[in-house]
């Protein structure tokens, strides 16, 4: 079973983990005793102000060059002890305004 949970602070994660987990496995074992499924518990969050970029101009897509859909990042700038990654899940459409 694989469960997707937002909108918890880091500060939360222990806590938040703890309870729901306990909930889900309750609530399997309401639906048969003997009923354990594995679980896999991520926590998503948005991070506005960390911005991805291409190693160079070239890999970039779109008039802004941006990092291409798809882009994961699970090294150096992640988390030096939880699991964590940053995926750039679609096309940015950061415009970039000229004043004149």
């Amino acid at each position: 079973m694989v469960f997707y949970r937002g909108g918890v602070g880091e500060g939360q994660f222990e806590d938040v983990l703890v309870r729901e987990i306990s909930a889900i496995q309750r609530a399997c074992k309401s639906l048969e005793a003997d009923y354990e499924p594995g679980i896999t518990y991520l926590v998503v969050q948005k991070r506005h102000n960390t911005r991805l970029f291409p190693e160079n101009s070239a890999q970039g897509v779109g008039r802004m060059k941006n990092v291409p859909p798809g882009t994961v990042v699970d090294t150096d700038i992640t988390h030096p002890t939880e699991t964590s990654f940053f995926l750039a899940s679609h096309e940015g459409i950061q415009v970039r305004f000229v004043l004149l």
